[in-house]
Order: C-alpha cells, then structure tokens, then sequence
C-alpha cells in the first residue's frame, strides 16, 4: 500500500491532479448542458 502514496513534489501528482480537475471540469460542464436543455420549451413541441 505504499505505493499508492503521491508524495510532494512526485511527477506524478501534477498529472493526477490535471486527470482529476479535468474530469470535474467535463462534469461540470455536462451538468450545464443537460439542465439548460431540459428547461428549454422548444424541446417540449412535439409534432407529428
């Protein structure tokens, strides 16, 4: 289990963090998207 450590100054820490606000970016970003075109009317027209 030592090994799953991230120690400071670790290269590996900088790419781990870049991954994890990356996906919390893309996240938020589908978030917007989704409830923006949930609430849009027009999307509620339905026509045969």
């Amino acid at each position: 289990m030592d090994n799953a450590l991230l120690c400071v100054g670790d290269s590996a820490r900088h790419r781990a963090g870049v991954a994890i606000v990356g996906s919390l970016v893309v996240v938020a970003a589908y978030t917007v998207f989704t409830v923006s075109t949930k609430e849009t009317p027009a999307l509620y027209l339905h026509q045969p």
